[in-house]
């Protein structure tokens, strides 16, 4: 416990001590990243805590966010907030936890985590194309490709219902 607490002071000390420094520009980037690193550790003790990614992806996103120049405040921050969220969730998908079927002692990869990333990428890679000013109708396309995800996810969901699977997600049903 009083590791724990040495550990925030340093980091309070830091962040303090940054902020004079610089003036203030790189304190706030530092307390999200001091945050983002608590979280990173919370998951590093105790792999089944895949959930302090969530918060650590966030907080590391907005310490990215709070360090860019003043010129690129606007269409790039949001660009840059849903890539770092989509990025967050990308990451998640990839760390292995333990099945909940007691008869399978293994790790497996979660799915799930690809769907929220894949919707963030898409929102990242539209705000990105309408900073570049390569898209400029975005007050068109972007309501589009909600309304076609929508109709996507619909379709899916019909189609699973359908073919008599109780999830949504997962391996389905299984032979044998």
């Amino acid at each position: 416990m009083a590791g724990c607490r040495i550990r925030e002071f340093l980091g309070l000390a830091a962040v303090i001590t940054t902020t004079q420094l610089t003036g203030g520009a790189w304190g706030a980037a530092f307390l999200f990243l001091f945050m983002a690193a608590g979280f990173g550790a919370v998951f590093a003790r105790e792999s089944t805590n895949w959930w302090a990614l969530i918060p650590s992806g966030v907080m590391f996103t907005l310490a990215v966010i709070v360090a860019l120049p003043q010129e690129l405040q606007g269409t790039p921050t949001a660009a840059v907030l849903f890539l770092g969220l989509a990025a967050t969730f990308g990451v998640l998908s990839l760390v292995p936890v333990r099945t909940s079927d007691p008869a399978r002692d293994h790790t497996d990869r979660m799915k799930w985590p690809l769907i929220p990333a894949g919707i963030l990428a898409v929102m990242g890679l539209i705000f990105v194309l309408q900073a570049t000013a390569l898209l400029i109708p975005v007050d068109f396309a972007f309501p589009a490709v909600m309304i076609l995800a929508g109709l996507a996810l619909m379709v899916y969901a019909y189609l699973t219902y359908r073919d008599g699977r109780q999830k949504a997600h997962g391996p389905g049903p299984r032979a044998g």
